[in-house]
């Protein structure tokens, strides 16, 4: 069996996004999502949100190379899209990304974090649970190609 040999890692520093992050975000988002991934509209369109709640991952050249979206509104903060380039991977900024977001949400008043999965998305439920989220409920062939949706919930704020 072949040993698994990590990538090398990048140091990133985890910073609010801002409307500027837009066209970064959507070169991402298609990198990890391809033909699922947001278009450019819909992502500045969740930044340019009033309750938009939204970090980058950024490496020493600025360039980005991740991140994570969503609102905080009404005592609930809900997590729209988390993404990384797949060459920055295993490295924890997913991790880093969902744990800015969910302490931003919880200072603007929310006392939980919710988020919609893919269900045959393993390693993305994997990562929640640990963060500290339950399923609360499922979405039967919410996403275009059938795939059930799990509803999560956590309170905040998460697991570290």
């Amino acid at each position: 069996m072949d040993a698994v040999v990590p990538a090398a890692v990048v140091p990133a520093a985890v910073v609010p996004a801002s409307i500027a992050d837009a066209d970064a975000l959507s070169t991402v988002e298609a990198e990890v999502f391809g033909a699922n991934c947001w278009s450019p509209a819909a992502v500045r369109g969740s930044l340019e949100r009033r309750d938009a709640v939204a970090f980058v991952a950024r490496d020493a050249d600025g360039t980005v190379l991740g991140g994570a979206w969503g609102w905080a509104a009404g005592g609930v903060g809900e997590l729209l899209r988390v993404a990384v380039r797949p060459s920055a991977r295993r490295q924890g900024l997913g991790r880093r990304l969902i744990l800015a977001l969910a302490g931003q949400c919880a200072a603007t008043g929310a006392d939980e974090l919710m988020l919609e999965v893919r269900a045959d998305n393993d390693g993305a439920i994997a990562l929640y649970t640990q963060l500290g989220m339950q399923p609360v409920g499922r979405r039967p062939r919410y996403y275009d190609d059938g795939c059930d949706a799990v509803l999560m919930s956590a309170p905040l704020p998460l697991l570290p």
